[in-house]
This record gives structure tokens, C-alpha cells and sequence, in this order.
């Protein structure tokens, strides 16, 4: 999955988009051709808000003259934690949410591509819910 992903290097064969063959130099290559992924370990950077974490690397969406809007994120954040059936304040601290929750923060973040690809999106999901309590898959 992450070869596929982007993030290794394959050894051989190839990937067809298309019928095209693709090389991906690093994940955001996949990503620009609407390629996601949610990782068992987590990436979030858990000192951020949930909304910073879902758009982080695009806050550039969100600023004008390097101001950022902060209530457009947030709405927009909001609308990608929708998704995935997160009823929680796109401001908080990601420090504070469970691990299940976090996983879903995960998940809305990948769910962003959606919007800034063209095509289809496809989102590669490596063990989700491994390391999750039976409650918790539920979620």
C-alpha cells in the first residue's frame, strides 16, 4: 500500500492510471491524482485544533494578504468531520480525542482530496482499526 501510496519506492513492475503507467516521487504526487491514505500509526499533530490537523499543508485555502480565516476553516472542517460521522468542535485540541476519534480525524483529512482532485478518489485504509477496542470499531 504505501508503494502505492508514494511513500516507498517500488522494486518493480508498474502502476497503471488510466491505462497510463504512473511513478509517484513522494505521497503528494499521489494525492495530486486522488490518491489518500490512513495510516495505523497515526500523523496528526496532536498539539494542533482538529481543523488545523485536517487542512494542514492547504491553510492557504483559508488565508488572504497570509491572514487566515479562521471561521472558514472551521466551517469547513466541520463539513469534513460530517463525513465520516464526527460530531465534535473543529477547534479542539486533538490531544484531547480518543484514539478512535483521532482515526476519524484521519479519515476527513484524507476525505479533503475529494475536492482538490479530479477523477476518482481512492482511500487506502493500512489496519484502521487494529489497535482499536470493539466499542470503538463502532464508531
Amino acid at each position: 500500500m504505501k508503494v502505492i501510496y508514494g511513500a516507498y519506492q517500488p522494486d518493480g513492475g508498474e502502476m497503471l492510471i488510466d491505462g497510463k503507467p504512473v511513478r509517484f516521487g513522494g505521497p503528494r504526487d499521489a494525492m495530486e491524482r486522488g490518491i489518500g491514505m490512513v495510516f495505523q500509526e497515526q500523523s496528526l499533530i496532536t498539539n494542533l485544533s482538529v481543523m488545523e490537523n485536517v487542512f494542514l499543508g492547504y491553510e492557504d485555502q483559508f488565508s488572504r494578504f497570509g491572514v487566515v480565516n479562521w471561521r472558514a476553516m472551521a466551517k469547513a472542517a466541520g463539513k469534513q468531520l460530517a463525513k465520516v460521522k464526527l460530531d465534535i468542535d473543529p477547534r479542539t485540541i486533538t490531544s484531547s480525542l480518543s484514539f478512535a476519534q483521532r482515526q476519524l480525524v484521519e479519515l476527513a483529512k484524507v476525505l479533503t482530496l475529494e475536492e482538490r482532485v479530479q477523477g476518482h478518489l481512492v482511500v487506502l485504509l493500512d489496519e484502521p482499526t487494529s489497535v482499536l477496542a470493539e466499542e470503538e470499531v463502532k464508531l
